[in-house]
């Protein structure tokens, strides 16, 4: 689901990227596909470690 403000909230459609590694370079990206495409800014890990295995 889309949180849009006051509107309420709409079906959405995300892809996710996620990258292996611990603090600062692990890294997850989000971008939102549907109501309409919107790229969000790449996040890093800051403590633990993502792992794809």
């Amino acid at each position: 689901m889309f949180q849009t403000g006051n509107q309420g909230k709409s079906p959405a459609t995300f892809r996710v990227v996620v990258t292996e590694g611990g603090p600062s370079e692990g890294t997850l990206q989000l971008t939102l596909l549907t109501p309409f495409e919107f790229v969000l800014p790449t996040e890093y890990v800051l403590d633990g470690q993502i792992d794809t295995r």
